[in-house]
């Protein structure tokens, strides 16, 4: 498919950053002035305002009139949060793409940390650091690649990290234009976790190269499309994936087909025994049971279930249960951040640089 661009050509630069947005004027100047900080590197910043019809124009003028590397775009009519993504990634020029939502940021340095992968490894796809997904300067919630050992996986090894481990948010990296055209763009099947599914087919093909110091932050509220998934939701996740080795892409070796369908089952078992047992911890008997219902679908999860549901309903029966599982999880949490703020090399640790980001409230609908 191809689309008219409405930006001009990029000359020299190296990096676009595509920013789709709708009606959070307030998030998305802080998102531009984190790439606008970003030191070393000749870039171009795309708005794409999904007909916001707020002070979105307004805001991104009076960034543009002092930084003639913005560009905005505005569409005539609401096409839709996927629709606007792809709108952006297909208007790129320059030979690396960085993917930001509105109400995310960059750390400094994201970009250098990016295309100093790339200079190490000049036929990656994907390089970058981690994403540090918080509530609150409070609260981190987790990190996309800690569990992440080596620095350069070649296909499949990257799809493999990615299922069994924790796939990483796209705000951190910088990805390949030319990965990105041989792997395909966005998926309109996918309208749930279409940048996993990017990812995931771009690692299928082409090295990538990932860094575990914090590169960017991930914002989550009930409104982003990172917040706690239902089991329905994971199910689709794992649908969307599936379609990228099954059927089996002309490209693709048959065993490494059969290898990663068979470590998405794994990965979605344990996915949704994770969610059956944070619900029952929260004390969500309903979701904590369509979570454990989920688990049918698949062979052999029948003596997981009884556990599951036994489980839930000792947890019912002794009071204090839940809290002495709480008082687990708040220790098991905090020796997680520390490690969160243990592997960022510099003068300042996560929560202070979190500090300067405190999360304005919205205006509006924040749903496309």
């Amino acid at each position: 498919m191809t689309v008219p661009n409405p930006f001009p050509d990029p000359g020299e630069a190296a990096v676009t950053a595509i920013i789709p947005t709708f009606r959070r004027p307030e998030m998305l100047s802080r998102a531009i002035e984190s790439v606008q900080n970003q030191q070393g590197v000749d870039l171009r910043i795309h708005i794409l305002d999904n007909a916001s019809e707020d002070q979105t124009a307004s805001i991104v003028a009076r960034l543009a009139h002092d930084d003639p590397r913005i560009y905005y775009h505005c569409h005539d009519t609401n096409i839709g949060m996927l629709a606007n993504f792809d709108f952006g990634l297909r208007t790129v020029r320059t030979r690396y793409v960085s993917i930001l939502s509105d109400d995310d940021v960059l750390l400094a340095g994201c970009y250098k940390l990016a295309l100093d992968g790339f200079r190490d490894h000049p036929d990656a796809a994907i390089s970058g650091g981690t994403t540090v997904m918080v509530r609150s300067p409070e609260e981190i919630v987790a990190s996309s690649i800690l569990k992440w050992p080596e620095a350069r996986l070649d296909p499949p090894a990257g799809a493999m990290r990615m299922i069994s481990h924790r796939f990483p948010i796209w705000t951190g990296l910088l990805l390949s234009t030319h990965a990105i055209e041989k792997a395909g763009f966005l998926s309109d099947e996918v309208q749930i976790a279409f940048d996993l599914d990017l990812l995931f087919r771009i690692s299928l093909r082409f090295p990538i190269v990932m860094d575990e110091r914090p590169s960017a932050i991930c914002f989550i509220h009930p409104q982003s499309a990172s917040f706690d998934p239902d089991p329905q939701q994971l199910h689709t996740v794992r649908s969307s994936l599936s379609r990228a080795v099954d059927p089996l892409p002309l490209d693709l070796d048959q065993q490494i087909s059969r290898e990663v369908l068979k470590a998405l089952h794994l990965s979605l078992k344990r996915m949704m025994t994770g969610l059956a047992l944070k619900n029952i911890r929260l004390g969500h008997s309903t979701e904590a049971k369509q979570a454990i219902e989920a688990l049918r679908e698949h062979p052999g999860t029948g003596t997981r279930r009884t556990i599951l549901r036994l489980g839930g309903a000792l947890a019912g029966r002794i009071p204090n249960a839940m809290g002495r599982a709480s008082s687990l999880w708040e220790i098991w949490r905090k020796v997680r951040d520390h490690r969160v703020i243990e592997v960022y090399e510099g003068t300042r640790t996560i929560r202070s640089v979190l500090a300067g980001f405190t999360r304005p409230q919205s205006r509006g609908s924040t749903k496309e």
